[in-house]
């Protein structure tokens, strides 16, 4: 079929090409594309076959047949369930791991720093023991807790990524400390020079383990405090600031409102605010809940400092705990200062920075103004909460907006 398709889109381009080409001179074109498509197709199933073949029929001891024990276990799983099931594709992954090492490490192109003809013979370093180390990673941490507990872990990608480099050297080691004296395993010490290669070699992967840790740290930080996105990384010697142009210029100017172009408004975006800005925007509906409607006597008893003491923190846990709760919530001090104006309030909300920070800028409060009025539709006088957008900087006048 795979053929067929090939040898159809190479007539086709044959056709666009050469169009005054005689018919007879076309078919004897494709019957030799069809030859060598269909030794193409031979060499790779001659190849897929002898994964599981081995060298002669005597020969037990090899690779293929553990390959063709994971395919046996493999196809017995399919006859059974429950906890047999599980077993026999736990075996599938031991089997399939313990022959990928074997054939990889038997493939001499597989070898780095190899060199038979140098005096003394280079032995190199073979990659199959990374190579295994992955597909080990994968099975360890994905593959296996889904067998067992039908589901993946969420930091199984994590840790499996963090383990493979010190699975690998792990893998790559061990032959070192193990040999064969008259047909038997035996503990042996490595000789001084392998030490210390293998002493680099250990180095070398836990420093890069540590590094894909340091890693996925600095992402779950980022995920439960993004307001650290908003500092200044240039001078960091460790963390590189991968984020867009665009969105880099905007988080350099401090950026508390996005103005969507007419496409964005179109298709509904909504882009991502500050987690201060979230937090004094949600406020506004507790507010109304609390003030709207309500007598003006009752009112302005609540907005005396002693009961705005006792009701706006809880109203602000509240908010909080709404707002899909991250970690840095308990950075953000929101606080209220009541003034008045013309006839009626004004409730002025701040939300201040109190986390880590590396720019003064951040620590420039948040705010967000809402007024309260009189409202006297008959004859009791209710109140009317009304709240303008977010501000960037205490005392500021305009929404911060980006540059161009």
């Amino acid at each position: 079929m795979i053929s067929a398709i090939i040898s159809f889109i190479i007539r086709k381009i044959f056709d666009f090409f050469f169009k005054a080409i005689p018919n007879n001179f076309k078919k004897i074109i494709d019957l030799i594309l069809a030859i060598i498509l269909l030794k193409w197709t031979a060499e790779l199933l001659k190849g897929i076959i002898g994964l599981f073949v081995p060298p002669t029929a005597s020969s037990y001891f090899s690779y293929q047949i553990l390959f063709l024990l994971s395919l046996f276990s493999y196809l017995m799983s399919q006859l059974a369930d429950g906890f047999v099931r599980k077993l026999l594709l736990s075996l599938v992954g031991i089997f399939l791991i313990c022959g990928i090492y074997w054939a990889t490490t038997a493939n001499k192109k597989l070898w780095i720093y190899r060199d038979e003809k140098a005096k003394p013979k280079k032995e190199g370093l073979p990659l199959s023991s990374w190579i295994t180390g992955a597909i080990a990673c994968i099975y360890l941490f994905v593959t296996l807790p889904m067998l067992l507990f039908d589901r993946v872990p969420s930091s199984g990608g994590a840790a499996a990524l963090v383990a493979w480099p010190i699975i690998s050297v792990v893998i790559a080691a061990l032959p070192n400390f193990m040999g064969l004296e008259k047909d038997e395993l035996k503990v042996k010490t490595p000789p001084p020079l392998k030490r210390q290669n293998l002493v680099i070699l250990f180095s070398i992967n836990i420093l890069l383990s540590c590094w894909f840790q340091f890693y996925f740290v600095i992402q779950d930080w980022l995920a439960e405090y993004p307001s650290l996105l908003e500092d200044d990384f240039n001078k960091s010697a460790f963390v590189v600031n991968l984020v867009p142009t665009q969105l880099k210029e905007q988080i350099e100017d401090f950026v508390v409102q996005v103005v969507p172009t007419e496409l964005e408004e179109q298709i509904g975006f909504q882009p991502k605010q500050r987690r201060g800005t979230e937090i004094l925007e949600a406020m506004e509906l507790p507010l109304q809940d609390k003030l709207d409607g309500q007598p003006w006597s009752k009112v302005e008893k609540l907005l005396l400092p002693e009961e705005l003491n006792k009701w706006f923190p809880a109203s602000v846990e509240q908010v909080k705990t709404k707002l899909s709760p991250l970690k840095e919530d308990r950075l953000w001090e929101v606080t209220s200062d009541v003034s008045s104006r013309d006839s009626g309030y004004n409730l002025e909300l701040q939300a201040t920075w109190q986390g880590p920070y590396n720019e003064p800028r951040l620590l420039y409060p948040i705010q967000k103004s809402c007024q309260i009025n009189p409202v006297t539709p008959l004859a009791v006088v209710t109140a009317s909460v009304k709240c303008e957008p977010v501000k960037g900087e205490a005392g500021g006048n305009e929404a911060i907006v980006s540059r161009g």
